[in-house]
This record gives C-alpha cells, sequence and structure tokens, in this order.
C-alpha cells in the first residue's frame, strides 16, 4: 500500500503556501485569480506599481511563479506583497 506525505497530494508536487505577517496565501488561490481576473489584477498593479510595463505584466498560465518573481525583482517589494495584494482584491471582486 503506497502512502503518500501530508504536505504533498498524491500527484507528488508540494502544496505550496507563502506566509506573509498579514495573511497565509494559498498558492492556487493566485494561481485560480491570475487565471479569472487577470486583465483586473494588472490594472491595479500597473496603478499600484508605476515602475512595472505591460512586458512585466505578461501573464503565461502556469508560470505564475515566474510573474510574482519578476515582480518582486523590478520592484524590489517582496513577494508576499504582490499574493496579498492578488488574494484580497479577488476577495472584493467576489464579494
Amino acid at each position: 500500500m503506497k502512502t503518500t506525505n501530508p504536505g504533498r497530494p498524491a500527484s507528488g508536487r508540494r502544496h505550496e503556501q507563502h506566509a506573509s505577517p498579514a495573511t497565509a496565501v494559498d498558492f492556487a488561490v493566485i494561481v485560480e485569480a491570475c487565471q479569472h481576473h487577470w486583465p483586473t489584477l494588472k490594472s491595479v498593479l500597473k496603478e499600484q506599481y508605476l515602475v512595472l510595463t505591460d512586458d512585466d505584466l505578461a501573464y503565461i498560465e502556469g508560470r505564475e511563479h515566474e510573474l510574482l518573481e519578476r515582480l518582486e525583482r523590478k520592484t524590489g517589494r517582496p513577494r508576499d506583497e504582490f499574493e496579498n495584494l492578488i488574494f484580497l482584491h479577488t476577495q472584493a471582486v467576489l464579494a
């Protein structure tokens, strides 16, 4: 009988979660938000971080980690800041 590690789904990929002081955001929520709300999120990010260009904000499904790393590098702000912004904006849209 095969057992799985409780921290890993049966697929073998680790369930990713990034913690921040205010909120722990499940990475799956970030992926879903990007997939469903990217045009709006892109506008919000461009307004709040004037240094970001359309190239910086290019979204490719499945490459969300690269997007967040690019935002972090370009702005000098921590990744969890972007994760929280995406999460909170998505929650506001759904409310």
